[in-house]
């Protein structure tokens, strides 16, 4: 993290994580989703399909997708 933050750039970094999407997971990552948020985490669950399913704060959303 201190290597990213010293990076001076245009583009701002998203960070993202991939979870399973299993009950038992999104139960344990439930807990700390403020903390997610905080960091400003984007969540991505892939379900048995291998199709994903984004879960974000809303003041994420239109950095992610300008991104795009």
């Amino acid at each position: 993290m201190r290597f990213q933050q010293s990076i001076s750039s245009i583009r701002t970094p998203i960070y993202i994580i991939a979870f399973p999407d299993i009950t038992r997971i999104k139960e344990r990552v439930a807990k700390i989703s403020n903390g997610l948020d905080k960091l400003e985490i984007l969540r991505l669950w892939v379900n048995h399909f291998n199709e994903l399913k984004v879960e974000d704060p809303d003041e994420l959303k239109s950095k992610w997708e300008s991104s795009i």
